[in-house]
């Protein structure tokens, strides 16, 4: 008895697909569902069949674009199920058939017996399913724009992007992850990184400030009306809401910091004791100040604390030495010197002074200016803590020019408990020349009183000698 066998395609996926959906890999596949029935159009139940499927280009005889073969068994309905693009391939590539170019026909071929000598059943058109699949390349912009996969013969005119002057957003974890924004002139990449510079209410976006720059795995997390900012690095900026004209360049910059203005740390670990401040300054893995608040402060290397406002530190404390082909200058032009007054203290204040050698425990000192202690001695201060020094003791220059009654600039005291007593050493050139100037005086002095008496002396030689010759 002669077998037929009827087919027909169910459409299990929508025909619509909105943009957003296609940005998950679709799968390629379509179900394709048959029922066997014999030449009497009875129903062939629990029935070992053989199965090849054809992808024509064009027309129902069209070039094969696609070949597989399947083999399966019917249920008790005689029903059997296969997805077109998961069979065993014969030839070309499901993956690789172009949707988007003329009618597509799927062909059918049967072997009741479940072998491979396979008869023609039929043709018919593909009306929808697949064209999902076209879709999908559609939004993405294959064959010659970018996929979910990897992107190859890209050319120049390819873009991912808009093409109006819209804000363009990245998500991951449907979380906004990038922003370009030529309105606001807002920049951001990396996981949440400027994650309050543009809140999306609904279909809203409201803006909460401009032109700032955000890259980074939260970076510049909680800005709320901070403006003109700049944050590079993991956590830059994290805590900054109402910040302006800020850089902070590596992980955990300005970290804590959340206002004032102009502020700039690079390095890891940047300025993370300030919290409100402005004009400050940081270079160097660690470089901070150690109380906040302050302004105009400057700490330039590895672990430079500054102490004190309107101050500038360079280096840790196991620097041992700064160098320069020339000296530090200080201005001194007398146009813009006033109430000048020759006060300066010479030998009064000199001479209560105490030169001293010294060793100084530059590990306490760094540990006090952290408010941290710590036992034992890291090698990296063992050298700094060697050095023999030659100075004085801050605190007893202090009572020297109290004692004087001079208002010495070269001695810096503590204002705060973070602070600590500081001394410039060439600011004592100037007490030194007053004093020599001083000792020349009295030099000058005993100069003319000695002159005075040696004339006085041969005075009473002549007398004495013109006595004796009476």
């Amino acid at each position: 008895m002669k077998k037929s066998l009827l087919f027909f395609i169910l459409l299990p996926i929508a025909l619509l697909i909105l943009p957003t959906t296609l940005f998950a890999q679709l799968p390629q596949l379509f179900n394709y569902q048959g029922i066997a029935r014999d030449a009497g159009g009875n129903v062939l139940p629990a029935r070992k069949i053989g199965v090849e499927l054809s992808v024509l280009d064009g027309g129902p005889t069209g070039t094969v674009v696609y070949s597989e073969t399947f083999t399966d068994t019917t249920n008790a309905f005689g029903l059997f199920t296969m997805q077109v693009g998961g069979g065993t391939v014969v030839s070309g590539s499901f993956s690789a058939i172009n949707w988007s170019t003329g009618n597509k026909y799927l062909q059918t071929a049967i072997d009741l017996s479940g072998g491979a000598s396979y008869s023609l059943s039929g043709t018919t058109q593909l009306l929808s399913v697949p064209y999902a699949l076209y879709a999908q390349s559609a939004v993405l912009g294959i064959p010659n724009g970018w996929t979910l996969n990897g992107n190859a013969s890209t050319a120049d005119t390819n873009f991912i992007g808009t093409t109006d002057n819209q804000r363009l957003f990245f998500k991951v974890n449907d979380s906004v992850s990038g922003v370009i924004d030529p309105i606001g002139g807002n920049t951001s990449l990396g996981y949440l990184a400027a994650k309050n510079t543009l809140r999306i209410v609904g279909n809203e976006i409201i803006p909460i400030s401009t032109e700032n720059t955000a890259i980074g795995l939260e970076a510049f997390y909680a800005n709320a009306n901070g403006n003109d900012n700049v944050a590079v690095g993991y956590r830059a900026l994290y805590s900054s809401i109402a910040g302006t004209d800020d850089i902070g360049l590596g992980v955990n910059a300005l970290r804590n910091y959340r206002a004032g203005l102009d502020n700039v740390a690079v390095g890891a670990g940047a300025l993370t004791t300030l919290v409100d401040g402005q004009y400050n300054t940081a270079i160097g893995a660690g470089a901070d100040v150690s109380v906040d608040g302050l302004s105009n402060a400057t700490a330039i290397g590895n672990g430079a604390i500054v102490t004190a406002s309107n101050m500038v530190q360079i280096g840790n404390s196991s620097v041992t030495a700064i160098q320069g082909q020339v000296p530090f200058t200080t201005p001194s032009d007398g146009r813009f010197k006033f109430n000048i007054q020759e006060d300066v203290k010479g030998l009064d204040f000199i001479m209560r002074l105490r030169p001293v050698t010294y060793q100084f425990n530059t590990k306490k000192q760094q540990d006090f200016v952290r408010g941290v202690k710590s036992e034992g001695t890291p090698v990296v201060y063992d050298e700094a803590m060697m050095v023999r020094r030659t100075g004085f003791i801050a605190q007893e220059v202090e009572k020297a020019a109290k004692k004087s009654g001079y208002d010495f600039d070269g001695l810096k005291a503590p204002k705060t408990e973070k602070e600590y007593y500081t001394l410039s050493y060439s600011s004592f050139v100037v007490p030194l020349v007053k004093a020599v100037q001083e000792q020349e005086g009295v030099i000058q002095q005993q100069q003319q009183r000695i002159d005075d008496l040696t004339k006085q002396v041969k005075e009473l030689r002549e007398l004495i000698l013109a006595a004796t010759k009476k």
